[in-house]
């Protein structure tokens, strides 16, 4: 799992991954955490790059909006083809 020690708010990634894993939706990290896992090297992130497949996203979005995340990406103008 992943270490969040160098996080200023670890919970709230931990409550996302929790959420995901627990619904059964199968997920890969990329990103800071990625890099940080395989070389471990730290960089500032405010955010976690989360990967499903199409076949999962509407159960991964469901888990997280259980969880109590919001999907902001409703708000913003912009191409969504990559969420």
């Amino acid at each position: 799992m992943v270490d969040f020690n160098h996080i200023s708010d670890p919970e709230i990634y931990t409550q996302a991954l929790r959420a995901l894993k627990d619904s059964g939706v199968n997920f890969m990290l990329g990103g800071a955490f990625a890099v940080y896992h395989y070389t471990g090297w730290w960089r500032s992130t405010h955010d976690m790059d989360v990967y499903v497949t199409v076949d999962q996203l509407d159960a991964a979005k469901s888990a997280l909006a259980a969880a109590g995340f919001e999907d902001l990406g409703e708000q913003a103008k912009g191409d969504r083809e990559w969420i």
